[in-house]
């Protein structure tokens, strides 16, 4: 079983967010961040990203060592953030379009989570 914390909105329904890792998030990174709808954060990647890539193509002919490793650990981080921090993103999400929270339950699935929610209202 994951834990899920629901959310719900006058208009727009009930949605469950599993909490913690995001496998999706990690496994498909940019995507997801498209697919769910988080434009600041996407875009924000997509800047770091690029700085990235123009730091390592620029530095490339002065060998430092030490600027290589910083923009090596700098693409780790960026790979990993999304599956560690894409869940809590996505419930900062919705809270700002106005969902507020319900409970957090235990369930095998956001539908079942969901379902839960309505059963015990």
């Amino acid at each position: 079983m994951k834990r899920y914390t629901v959310y719900k909105h006058p208009s727009q329904g009930i949605e469950a967010i599993k909490t913690g890792f995001s496998w999706p998030a990690l496994l498909f990174g940019i995507v997801w961040l498209i697919i769910k709808k988080l434009w600041m954060i996407t875009a924000l990647w997509i800047i770091i990203f690029i700085s990235l890539i123009i730091i390592a193509t620029f530095t490339h002919e002065t060998g430092s060592v030490i600027l290589n490793i910083t923009i090596l650990v700098g693409n780790i981080v960026l790979i990993l953030l999304p599956g560690f921090k894409g869940n809590d993103w996505v419930i900062y999400n919705l809270k700002r379009r106005g969902y507020s929270y319900i409970s957090s339950i235990e369930a095998e699935s956001p539908e079942a989570a969901i379902e839960q929610v309505i059963k015990g209202a």
